[in-house]
């Protein structure tokens, strides 16, 4: 619980209307996101104001405009004129709300009176609701939508949960692209968009688009258009979150991975009211009233970070986008939970790439570099077949050799095999455990490792395997006495290391010198602890690589 979540509110708020004298040599800007003042509306005189909170007192005022030394700060006109017309919600000034854990109870049955979906996704936006609040004071966020197809109550719970949290506003239909942007960056706060507004053929639709593609992140939440008859291009703010009811998943998958989608179904309840009358708006401004004291009491808060979801091993762009709302989240269960939502999330991801042209290309040059065959770009397109005989378009020489360069950011060279100089693949280690881990390959990886384990040992002393008996072979590679292993791993180091000039992943290395030891974790450490005493090994990059120094 923050140290702010005490009991005890400001008796009463002290309102400083239109009569103040506003200095009018100052330049007039017009805003909504002003730092520790907020936007307040009254739903019954219709004034429009900003609420500004004293901490050392627990008192407020709000006022028409604020002043600094050089401006005069206005609310901006169009969160008046979204208010009165409903599409936008505003609180009308801060509510006491007891502890953090009370208010997020109030939420939670809130949303469970009048809407119908997951509970685990309920009890997740009561946070989500939360951060809204404060998600100004993030760098990333994440996404929430509800998909489904029609009649599932999607648009039922982007309103309910929409109208709790931060300068939530519809972005409702649009003619053209100009208002979309213009609303994003005047409001900057949670945006509702519900796909019947708009479709992706329109002008409208690919600036929504432009906004959930790049409104995630606080520094690249900007899309830049020139206005009017100037040529000088013009910033307009899509950071913020979104609530998003579809019908389809987006075609960006990046926006995909950012967004966290529960599937609406039909409610069989039959205690949810048909329509959201005079109770449910009067509920929901209670919420946002006591959100906002909420917010002023922790905007100043720094969150922790939550450890245990930081060291998961997961999508790096999920772990950026969810890590946010287990930071605010205090609920122990939910927590827990946001953690396998993040692993399953994960799997999906793994699970979509593994089906992509890039993953059928990588497992080819896995599959061919077990076989101990050159990776060649024609070789690869063959063994591509081979692997994937019902694919509806088997891509050509030329479509494999793009995906290896291009998508998956390999180096090819010519090399001289005979008469011809065909273009082969450079094997990368590092690179290629990357690609693996992020195609879901990490399986035929591991193979692939065992196998050059088994090529590369037979290859130490210099000797082709056709020179070798099967009894040197056996030998070989069934070496138990610690001097001989040790010996043998470090020809083996010195080899595949170019006599130290280039690192070793540790992975390979434990691999190898588990063949030997035919997997006596007892005689590992023991020949580990000498190599790394003699000097002769060095760990590197976290102990993910292994450097062999020769004496």
């Amino acid at each position: 619980m923050s140290e702010h979540d005490r009991g005890g509110v400001e008796r009463g708020g002290k309102r400083l209307t239109g009569q103040q004298q506003c200095d009018e040599t100052k330049k007039v800007t017009y805003s909504s996101f002003v730092g520790n003042a907020e936007p307040v509306y009254n739903p019954i005189s219709g004034d429009l104001g900003f609420c500004i909170y004293d901490s050392r007192n627990g008192g407020y005022t709000i006022q028409d405009h604020l002043e600094t030394p050089n401006r005069i700060l206005k609310p901006h006109p169009v969160l008046k004129l979204y208010a009165e017309k409903g599409y936008a919600f505003l609180p009308s000034k801060p509510e006491e709300y007891g502890d953090t854990l009370k208010l997020a109870d109030e939420i939670y049955r809130y949303l469970y009176k009048y809407v119908d979906y997951p509970d685990e996704y309920r009890r997740l936006d009561v946070w989500y609701a939360f951060f809204t609040w404060i998600y100004d004071r993030f760098p990333v966020l994440p996404y929430r939508r509800a998909l489904g197809d029609t009649g599932r109550g999607k648009s039922r719970w982007l309103k309910v949960l929409g109208s709790i949290c931060r300068l939530a506003f519809i972005q409702g239909a649009a003619t053209s692209a100009a208002p979309v942007f213009r609303l994003s960056d005047s409001i900057r706060g949670t945006q509702l968009i519900d796909e019947n507004y708009f479709t992706r053929k329109t002008e409208a639709g690919q600036a929504i688009i432009l906004i959930l593609n790049s409104g995630y992140d606080k520094t690249m939440g900007l899309v830049s258009r020139c206005v009017g008859d100037s040529h000088i291009p013009t910033p307009f703010t899509a950071f913020g979150p979104k609530l998003i009811a579809s019908r389809f998943p987006f075609p960006d998958e990046a926006t995909e991975n950012r967004t966290i989608t529960h599937y609406a179904y039909e409610t069989d309840r039959s205690d949810i009211p048909t329509h959201l009358g005079e109770e449910f708006w009067g509920e929901s401004l209670g919420l946002r009233n006591k959100l906002l004291l909420w917010r002023f009491r922790n905007l100043a808060t720094e969150f922790e970070e939550d450890r245990e979801f930081l060291t998961l091993k997961i999508n790096s762009r999920l772990k950026e986008v969810l890590s946010p709302i287990a930071q605010v989240t205090q609920d122990k269960e939910v927590k827990d939970w946001l953690r396998n939502l993040a692993l399953e999330l994960n799997e999906a991801i793994s699970d979509v790439r593994s089906e992509t042209p890039q993953a059928g290309v990588l497992s080819a040059i896995l599959a061919l570099k077990r076989e101990g065959k050159e990776l060649q770009v024609k070789n690869i397109a063959e063994k591509f077949k081979e692997l994937n005989p019902d694919y509806p378009v088997p891509p050509t020489d030329k479509s494999v050799g793009n995906i290896i360069r291009k998508d998956l950011g390999l180096t090819t060279k010519r090399k001289q095999l005979g008469r011809r100089a065909p273009y082969v693949v450079v094997w990368n280690e590092g690179q290629i455990t990357r690609l693996a881990k992020a195609y879901g390959l990490e399986e035929k990886l591991r193979e692939t490792i065992t196998s050059l384990t088994s090529i590369t040992l037979k290859k130490v002393e210099g000797s082709s395997a056709n020179s070798k008996s099967e009894k040197e072979e056996a030998a070989y590679t069934d070496v138990i006495d610690v001097i001989n292993v040790i010996d043998i791993i470090c020809k083996w180091l010195d080899k595949v290391s170019v006599h130290g000039r280039e690192k070793v992943s540790a992975e390979l290395y434990l691999a190898t010198l588990s063949s030997l030891t035919k997997g006596d974790k007892v005689r590992m450490k023991h020949i580990t602890h000498t190599l790394l005493r003699k000097g002769v090994l060095r760990f590197y990059e976290d102990e993910k690589a292994v450097t062999y120094v020769p004496r």
